[in-house]
């Protein structure tokens, strides 16, 4: 997947290159393109939820719905005696 980012009036756009324009987001710097860039090359989902609108502006409905897949939070458990901790699947 091919991404591509530029500067247009102190704002940044990412897009997809060999997709229609349909397929871009708007962010406020450099450093949050290559943050969302690595995110979907790595297959991580973000925990800011602006990002994740983002992320699935850029990606087909196929596409988002493997993204989502791949990453389901692991369920957590509550322990009275020892606090928060994960399940280990």
């Amino acid at each position: 997947m091919e991404l591509n980012y530029k500067s247009v009036h102190d704002k940044w756009i990412v897009t997809r290159e060999g997709y229609p324009y349909e397929y871009h987001a708007h962010l406020k710097t450099e450093k949050a393109c290559k943050m969302l860039i690595k995110f979907i090359h790595k297959n991580q989902m973000p925990k800011s939820k602006w990002l994740v609108g983002s992320i699935k502006r850029l990606l087909t409905d196929e596409e988002w719905v493997e993204f989502k897949r791949l990453n389901i939070r692991k369920q957590k458990y509550h322990n009275v005696n020892k606090g928060y901790h994960r399940r280990i699947v």
